[in-house]
């Protein structure tokens, strides 16, 4: 009997996502990701992330959103991220620019992401954006929102930014043969 009680509580446990060696939550928060790369580093907190599909998604949904929390937790791991993952956290922070514009602008300033890297348009291979309208009618909330911000020290950034976001329009019109 004492050991069928083990035996539950241990697959209880598991199935909670913890473990005798810590706990592993399947809630992702941006402060334990934040503590977790101050305690291991970026690149092994981002290795934990790719090993798990569902956070990693859940992940690149919260930075969409654009919160502060979620745009630094972005910037930790964008410098150590490369091929997909750089490439999936770049359309995460494109994306949150409808939500923070100002936010995003100051994270590549700050961090040094580059500001091509995210000023970028939707990603065609997204559901919700592989047709011409649902694409470009997302990048043109990009541009309002980027021309939005009216902080003097965020000039630069935010006319690069609306540079590249103009050579997205002509990357989708291209991509979806709507050439002139």
């Amino acid at each position: 009997m004492r050991a069928t009680m083990l035996g539950l509580f241990a697959i209880a446990i598991t199935l909670s996502g913890a473990s005798a060696f810590g706990s592993e939550s399947l809630t992702v928060r941006a402060a334990d990701l934040t503590r977790r790369v101050e305690a291991v580093g970026a690149d092994k907190t981002l290795g934990m992330l790719l090993k798990d599909p569902e956070k990693w998604a859940s992940v690149q949904k919260k930075i969409t959103a654009g919160t502060s929390d979620w745009i630094h937790v972005a910037s930790l791991l964008y410098r150590h991220a490369d091929g997909a993952a750089r490439e999936e956290l770049a359309y995460s922070l494109a994306g949150a620019l409808v939500h923070s514009p100002g936010e995003i602008l100051l994270a590549s300033k700050i961090s040094g992401i580059s500001i091509a890297d995210i000023c970028l348009g939707p990603d065609v291979d997204n559901n919700a954006y592989n047709s011409y309208n649902s694409a470009t009618r997302e990048l043109k909330l990009r541009v309002a929102a980027v021309t939005a911000v009216a902080e003097p020290a965020l000039r630069d950034e935010r006319d690069k930014c609306l540079v590249s976001l103009r050579q997205a329009r002509a990357g989708l019109d291209k991509f979806f043969g709507r050439e002139e």
